[in-house]
């Protein structure tokens, strides 16, 4: 009975201890591709793709406030997007992955730097 509690424990562990990557939503994987090519601008398909991630019932709060965020990006993040980005960042309930994206965000300029741009790899697998 022991070592099937400590399988279990160690399982649930293991579990839980998987890198943010692999718990990326098909949402924040998209907002990573399209973070990774903020240097050329976003096409109106780009638009219409970030604009559906807001307006989806199956997308979390953090993902609709990254897609706007991008959405009206332009060399940095515009300042009314500063604030709830920083709130995805700091509230610790929000996905990691999304904490990590939205962190990023509020750092770029353009082009990430060379730290964030592995990240965003990691994030669009």
């Amino acid at each position: 009975m022991k070592i099937v509690s400590i399988a279990a424990v160690f399982g649930l562990l293991f579990f839980l201890s998987a890198p943010f990557a692999s718990a990326s939503t098909d949402n924040i994987r998209y907002l990573a591709q399209m973070t990774m090519n903020l240097d050329k601008p976003l096409s109106d398909a780009d638009r219409a793709s970030l604009n559906a991630i807001v307006d989806s019932d199956d997308a979390t709060d953090e993902e609709a406030t990254i897609a706007l965020a991008l959405s009206k990006f332009d060399q940095g993040v515009a300042p009314g997007d500063v604030n709830r980005l920083f709130e995805v960042v700091e509230d610790d309930l929000s996905d990691e992955s999304a904490r990590v994206l939205a962190g990023i965000l509020l750092r770029l300029n353009q082009n990430p730097e060379a730290d964030d741009a592995a990240m965003l790899a990691e994030l669009a697998k």
